[in-house]
This record gives structure tokens, sequence and C-alpha cells, in this order.
């Protein structure tokens, strides 16, 4: 009998597959992804990974600078900044208006008004180590929530990479002594209503089938309105007032709230 031969399998997308459904398909047949797909998603990992540190930067330069420490007046304006940014993407193209139910676009943005606040406390309370820990900390913190809420169990990939997260969590904690009990508080709070927002946004957009983007459209004018309100509460208000803006001063907000608006996308 003559030798059986292999066939090389191509896997073509049928015409009338859509191109996700043929992307989740091939997923599933190959286990991974090609390599034209993990080069974008690495590429956008670690610009995002780069501005969320940039921020931090920016506004710990501010405080030390100018020192500008009216952090819940300079969120209000973050976020004034992402809304305009929004619309200007809209307007572009860039993704589709959805109208959204007000009651959960309310209900999203109390929450991430919450987070915001407390995690932007815990940066004018603290070091940046001890910040940069607490935001570490919201990542085991949401896996662990999502299973006590009845979701999958972790994978073993997943569970591998909280090892060396874990321990950065503990170098942290032994190495920075710039804690004080009160951003002790405030970066506790901030990991509990992080950990609540991230669960009520990703609940939301599966309910209301809408990306980050349209969500985001939503929310955004809100939390900028309610931090602005919130402002004389936590901020000095007469320093503000009696406040210098100098060139300087206004192009390092401007780049404060450009390098924030990086973050969302």
């Amino acid at each position: 009998a003559a030798p059986l031969r292999r066939r090389a399998v191509v896997l073509r997308a049928p015409q009338t597959m859509r191109p996700r459904a043929w992307l989740d398909e091939n997923r599933k047949r190959t286990g991974v992804f090609g390599t034209a797909l993990r080069v974008p998603l690495m590429l956008a990992v670690f610009a995002n990974l780069l501005s969320s540190c940039a921020v931090v930067l920016v506004n710990k330069w501010l405080v030390a600078q100018h020192r500008f420490d009216h952090i819940i007046f300079l969120t209000s304006c973050q976020m004034a900044f992402t809304a305009a940014g929004m619309r200007v993407m809209l307007r572009c193209g860039v993704f589709a208006y959805k109208a959204c139910e007000r009651r959960t676009v309310v209900r999203v943005a109390g929450a991430s008004l919450l987070a915001m606040a407390f995690m932007n406390l815990n940066l004018k309370q603290n070091s940046v180590g001890f910040f940069q820990m607490t935001k570490l900390a919201c990542i085991p913190c949401t896996l662990a929530t999502q299973y006590l809420a009845g979701d999958r169990f972790p994978d073993g990939a997943t569970l591998a990479t909280l090892v060396p997260l874990v321990g950065g969590l503990y170098v942290a904690e032994v190495h920075d002594h710039t804690v004080t009990p009160l951003g002790t508080l405030y970066g506790a709070v901030a990991v509990v209503a992080t950990v609540l927002a991230q669960r009520a946004t990703a609940s939301s957009q599966r309910r209301l089938r809408v990306d980050s983007n349209q969500l985001l459209y939503h929310t955004s004018p809100l939390i900028a309105l309610a931090m602005l309100a919130a402002s004389p509460l936590c901020d000095d208000v007469a320093h503000l007032a009696a406040l210098d803006w100098t060139a300087d001063l206004r192009g390092d907000v401007l780049w404060s709230c450009a390098v924030w608006k990086s973050t969302s996308e």
C-alpha cells in the first residue's frame, strides 16, 4: 500500500464567518495568536504601562516643582480633559456612539470616582513605592473577589504571574519607610474601591454590550464634575485660589492631563 502523506492544514476564514469569529476559531485550533497579532498587543501593553508610570511621576513633579498638591482638583482637570478627548475621538470615528441607561452610568461613575479619589489621596500621602504597591495589590484582590463571587478559578499561567507580583509587594513593604497611618488607610480603601470599580465596569460593559471607550464617553463628564465638587473637601482652596498660574505650571498640568488620557485607552 502506498504510504499516507500528511497534508499541512491551512486555516482560512470562511466567507460567511466574521473576522472576530474566525479569530476565535483559529485560537481554539492553534492555542496561540499569530506573531502579527501578538506584537501590537505587546506594544499596547508596554505603552499603557509606560503611561501609567509617567502619570505618577508627572503628578509628583507638580508637587515638588510647583507645590501643586491639590490632587482632587488635578484629577477633575484630568477627567475633564478625558471627556473632551473622548468627544474628539467620537468625531474622528475612533469608536461608535451607543446610548447607555443613566442609572448604570451613574453607578459606574460613582465607583470609579471613589477609586480614583482614594488612589490619588494615597499618592499624595505616601511615597511612589507604596503607591505602586497598592496598585499591584489590586490584581490578586481582583482575582480573589472573582473566585469568591463564583467565577472560574484562575488557571496555572495566571497564578504563576502572581509569584513575582507577591515578591515585589514584599520587597516594597520592607524597604518603603515613608508610609503614614492616614496614607495606609487611604491605600487600603483605594484597593477595595478599585476592585469594586473594576467589577462594576466589567459587568456593565457585558450587560450593555459596550466597550471601554463607549462607557468612558458617558462616565468621564460625571466624574470630572464630582471631583470638582469634592475638591474643597480635600484640597487647600485658599492656596489654590492664590496660586500663580505661570506658563510652566499650566504646561505641566496640561501634560499631566494628556498622560492621564493615554492611560484610559
